[in-house]
């Protein structure tokens, strides 16, 4: 049978960057999509949200996510977290995104996993489709190869050679394993074998 609703899509934002940077591409995908199915996708909002370590938040406003969009929505973009100039002042108007790009990848694919989580809830839909561009293609691969790491269990950096990984290991934290709640992942401009 057919599907009753459409599949949520979640766009994730590239290196130094944040989920305004998708723009007229975010807008023409939304379109897009809204014209070949409109009985599965019929509201065109989308909404930017973010996990701060805690819930998902909608941005700029901070309202808990699961409480304020409506279960019909079906169109969203992450913003990554930066404990110390996002989340540390209470000010969710600007993005310090060189701050978020001091993040470790392992780290976001946390982040993501919390957030697609919450969309999965929401809505009601098991999986979702990412579209991630640049760094939010290896974001997206770190969360399905199971190397999602809390920001709150172990900062991952490559000074330590990513002992962060044996810290999750020993810490109390739970570790957060791919729950195949991605349907498709398509990425745009993303160095799958790395870049200089």
């Amino acid at each position: 049978t057919p599907p009753a609703v459409g599949r949520p899509i979640l766009f994730v934002h590239g290196f130094c960057d944040d989920a305004r940077s998708w723009g007229t591409l975010q807008s023409n995908v939304i379109a897009d999509v809204r014209a070949a199915q409109p009985a599965l996708y019929p509201l065109s909002t989308h909404y930017d949200v973010y996990y701060d370590g805690q819930s998902v938040k909608t941005w700029p406003d901070g309202q808990d996510f699961l409480s304020t969009v409506p279960s019909t929505a079906r169109f969203f973009s992450i913003d990554f977290f930066d404990e110390l100039s996002f989340g540390g002042s209470g000010n969710f108007s600007s993005i310090n995104t060189f701050q978020v790009a001091q993040v470790s990848i392992l780290n976001k694919a946390a982040e993501l996993a919390h957030v697609v989580g919450a969309i999965t809830a929401l809505t009601h839909v098991k999986d979702i489709v990412v579209v991630a561009h640049s760094m939010g293609g290896l974001v997206a691969r770190a969360y399905i190869q199971n190397f999602a790491i809390p920001y709150q269990g172990a900062a991952c950096t490559d000074q330590d050679a990513y002992g962060c990984i044996q810290e999750e290991i020993t810490s109390n934290l739970p570790p957060i394993l791919y729950a195949g709640d991605l349907a498709k992942l398509i990425t745009l401009d993303t160095p799958h074998s790395g870049s200089n």
